[in-house]
């Protein structure tokens, strides 16, 4: 009986000895709790005075949330997290105040895990805006609404990389998974743009040759002219003056334009044009009246005479597809530029000539009745 007591005793004394501390701790909750929802509802007041909603709907993420059928918002969130982050640390100092060690340092370490969390939502948060305001301008330079998508997926996925490594998840896999997508990615758009896009690319190479072939040849010209030599004279006549093209040849190759003549497409042989002012290709096309009308995707050359004959004239189309095209009589043309020419026709003459595919080999037959559309035979 006298053990019985004496234990009581020692436990009731064990209790009120911890009771002030169980006060304290619960003294602690209470004001941690009354802190954390003021700096909640200001935290949220003031990010609503700042337009945080219209932010986060410009970036998407407020769509998301949508799409989601819940009833938290960007905002709730943030102001969830500011409340739990202080009510966290409340807990802490209550648990360190009741002095149970173990449960203090598990606390102590995920409260030194919470700014990594931080900083990775606001990557996820930026990274949405960012991603946002890119596809915006994506989609108004190239008018395409999957080119503008795309770059959105992109910057949203390399986002959600920076959030995972910031918070330390798993980084030794991260990062060679996020380089072998890169590199898949690159790769794929590498092949997709070399063989949609191999004609722009080979127009792009023709037409810079072109620019610089056409500088030297401005150079040697001016080298002749000031040195007074006739030969600068006659290859400046030959060559054109200013943006136009000297060309009275419309009879000299044989039979004239009426019979036609025997072509090859430049661009299929090693043909050197006599002038190669002559080698257009690659500029775009204007009627008389300064009205754009295509591209020159190619020439077509007398084999005997060497000279460009018709224009191959390409029109319409979305990345080399659907393209429509039309021989031109190269003696239509009446200025020539660094990235231009002019024909002395309007485009409703060249857009009805007679229908040419680019497959196809004009024959004389064929010439012939180029040639009397465009008042040439």
């Amino acid at each position: 009986m006298q053990a019985i007591t004496q234990s009581l005793s020692q436990g009731l004394g064990t209790f009120f000895s911890y009771l002030p501390l169980i006060v304290g701790a619960i003294v602690i909750l209470v004001i941690g709790f009354i802190i954390a929802k003021i700096l909640q509802s200001v935290t949220t007041k003031v990010l609503q005075s700042m337009g945080f909603e219209n932010w986060m709907e410009q970036g998407g993420v407020k769509q998301f949330f949508e799409r989601s059928q819940t009833q938290q918002t960007p905002l709730s969130i943030l102001g969830k997290l500011v409340f739990w982050l202080v009510f966290f640390i409340a807990i802490v100092m209550a648990v360190d105040t009741l002095g149970i060690s173990a449960i203090s340092q598990v606390f102590s370490q995920f409260i030194a895990y919470i700014p990594q969390i931080i900083a990775a939502v606001l990557i996820l948060i930026l990274a949405a805006l960012l991603a946002n305001f890119v596809a915006g301008v994506v989609r108004g330079a190239t008018g395409m609404n999957v080119l503008g998508t795309a770059a959105q997926a992109a910057i949203i996925v390399f986002a959600g990389f920076a959030a995972l490594t910031q918070l330390g998840i798993a980084p030794e896999l991260i990062a060679p998974t996020f380089l072998i997508l890169l590199g898949s990615v690159a790769l794929a758009a590498a092949i997709a743009f070399g063989w949609g896009a191999r004609n722009v690319a080979q127009d792009i190479v023709e037409k810079g040759y072109n620019r610089s072939d056409e500088a030297r040849r401005k150079i040697q010209q001016e080298r002749q002219r000031q040195g007074g030599s006739e030969g600068g004279s006659q290859g400046g006549s030959r060559s054109g003056s200013g943006d136009r093209l000297g060309r009275e040849r419309g009879g000299d190759s044989g039979g004239g334009n009426g019979d036609g003549h025997s072509l090859v497409k430049l661009s299929a042989s090693d043909f050197v044009l006599d002038d190669r002012a002559e080698d257009v290709r690659g500029r775009k096309v204007y009627d008389r009246d300064d009205n754009e009308i295509g591209k020159v995707e190619d020439l077509y050359v007398d084999e005997n005479e060497q000279v460009a004959r018709f224009l191959d004239v390409s029109a319409g189309g979305t990345l080399g597809m659907g393209k429509k095209h039309f021989l031109v009589p190269f003696d239509a043309v009446t200025g020539v530029s660094s990235d231009r020419l002019t024909l002395d026709k309007d485009r409703d003459t060249v857009t009805n000539a007679p229908d040419f595919e680019e497959e196809e080999h004009p024959d004389r037959r064929y010439q012939q009745s180029v040639y009397r559309h465009y008042g040439m035979a």
